[in-house]
Protein backbone atom coordinates (compact mmCIF):
# COMPACT_ATOMS: atom_id res chain seq x y z
CA UNK A 1 0.00 0.00 0.00
CA UNK A 2 3.10 2.03 0.11
CA UNK A 3 3.55 2.22 -3.45
CA UNK A 4 -0.14 2.76 -3.86
CA UNK A 5 0.23 5.89 -1.89
CA UNK A 6 3.84 7.34 -3.42
CA UNK A 7 1.41 6.58 -6.59
CA UNK A 8 -1.51 9.04 -5.31
CA UNK A 9 0.90 11.40 -5.16
CA UNK A 10 2.61 11.02 -7.88
CA UNK A 11 -0.84 11.54 -9.96
CA UNK A 12 -1.58 14.55 -8.23
CA UNK A 13 1.74 16.13 -8.73
CA UNK A 14 2.33 15.62 -12.23
CA UNK A 15 -1.46 16.18 -13.10
CA UNK A 16 -1.41 12.50 -14.45
CA UNK A 17 -5.02 11.66 -13.32
CA UNK A 18 -5.53 8.80 -15.12
CA UNK A 19 -3.39 7.28 -13.07
CA UNK A 20 -5.65 7.65 -10.07
CA UNK A 21 -7.71 4.73 -10.65
CA UNK A 22 -4.85 2.66 -10.28
CA UNK A 23 -3.62 4.52 -7.46
CA UNK A 24 -6.50 4.16 -5.74
CA UNK A 25 -6.95 0.49 -5.69
CA UNK A 26 -6.32 -1.14 -2.58
CA UNK A 27 -5.48 -4.97 -2.18
CA UNK A 28 -5.53 -5.03 1.70
CA UNK A 29 -8.56 -3.04 2.95
CA UNK A 30 -10.92 -2.38 -0.01
CA UNK A 31 -11.65 -6.47 -1.11
CA UNK A 32 -13.03 -6.85 2.65
CA UNK A 33 -14.92 -3.54 3.04
CA UNK A 34 -16.55 -3.56 -0.56
CA UNK A 35 -18.75 -6.40 0.97
CA UNK A 36 -20.28 -4.58 3.44
CA UNK A 37 -21.17 -1.77 1.14
CA UNK A 38 -24.65 -3.06 -0.82
CA UNK A 39 -24.00 -2.21 -4.43
CA UNK A 40 -20.34 -1.24 -4.06
CA UNK A 41 -19.05 -2.13 -7.55
CA UNK A 42 -22.16 -0.96 -9.37
CA UNK A 43 -21.36 2.57 -7.77
CA UNK A 44 -17.98 2.31 -8.23
CA UNK A 45 -18.59 1.75 -12.22
CA UNK A 46 -20.96 4.08 -12.22
CA UNK A 47 -18.89 7.00 -11.01
CA UNK A 48 -16.55 6.12 -13.78
CA UNK A 49 -18.79 6.37 -16.44
CA UNK A 50 -19.91 9.67 -15.33
CA UNK A 51 -16.10 11.24 -15.28
CA UNK A 52 -14.40 9.94 -12.57
CA UNK A 53 -10.59 9.67 -12.37
CA UNK A 54 -11.21 7.10 -9.36
CA UNK A 55 -13.43 5.77 -6.49
CA UNK A 56 -12.18 4.39 -3.22
CA UNK A 57 -13.52 3.62 0.29
CA UNK A 58 -12.85 6.40 2.62
CA UNK A 59 -11.21 5.02 5.96
CA UNK A 60 -13.25 2.24 7.08
CA UNK A 61 -16.26 3.07 5.30
CA UNK A 62 -18.94 2.96 4.57
CA UNK A 63 -18.17 6.55 2.53
CA UNK A 64 -16.72 6.27 -0.66
CA UNK A 65 -14.74 9.17 -2.48
CA UNK A 66 -13.89 10.13 -5.82
CA UNK A 67 -11.26 12.49 -7.92
CA UNK A 68 -12.46 14.41 -10.60
CA UNK A 69 -11.98 17.62 -13.17
CA UNK A 70 -13.47 20.57 -11.88
CA UNK A 71 -17.01 20.83 -12.66
CA UNK A 72 -18.08 17.15 -12.39
CA UNK A 73 -18.74 16.79 -9.26
CA UNK A 74 -22.52 17.11 -9.33
CA UNK A 75 -23.26 14.78 -11.89
CA UNK A 76 -19.86 11.87 -10.75
CA UNK A 77 -22.65 12.43 -7.13
CA UNK A 78 -25.49 12.49 -8.95
CA UNK A 79 -24.59 8.98 -11.05
CA UNK A 80 -23.23 7.38 -7.71
CA UNK A 81 -26.61 7.92 -5.44
CA UNK A 82 -28.84 6.56 -8.32
CA UNK A 83 -26.97 3.53 -8.36
CA UNK A 84 -27.17 3.00 -4.50
CA UNK A 85 -30.82 4.18 -5.44
CA UNK A 86 -31.02 0.99 -7.44
CA UNK A 87 -29.81 -1.01 -4.61
CA UNK A 88 -32.18 0.43 -2.68
CA UNK A 89 -29.54 2.23 -0.32
CA UNK A 90 -29.90 5.81 1.08
CA UNK A 91 -27.03 8.00 -0.19
CA UNK A 92 -26.15 11.52 -0.83
CA UNK A 93 -23.08 12.91 -2.50
CA UNK A 94 -20.89 15.51 -0.62
CA UNK A 95 -18.52 17.93 -2.28
CA UNK A 96 -15.17 18.28 -0.86
CA UNK A 97 -11.68 20.05 -1.84
CA UNK A 98 -8.14 18.96 -1.51
CA UNK A 99 -6.75 20.72 1.20
CA UNK A 100 -4.00 22.40 -0.94
CA UNK A 101 -1.73 23.78 2.15
CA UNK A 102 -1.93 20.73 3.91
CA UNK A 103 -1.22 20.32 8.18
CA UNK A 104 0.76 23.36 9.64
CA UNK A 105 0.88 25.06 13.57
CA UNK A 106 0.83 28.53 14.06
CA UNK A 107 1.27 30.23 17.98
CA UNK A 108 -1.76 32.10 19.32
CA UNK A 109 0.30 34.80 21.03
Amino acid sequence: NTARAMALEHALLTRRFELLAEALEDVYHVPYRARLIPGFDGVVEAGRRAGAFGVTISGSGPTLLCFHAPGRGKRIGRAMVRAFAKRRVPARAIPGRIAVKGAYASTLL
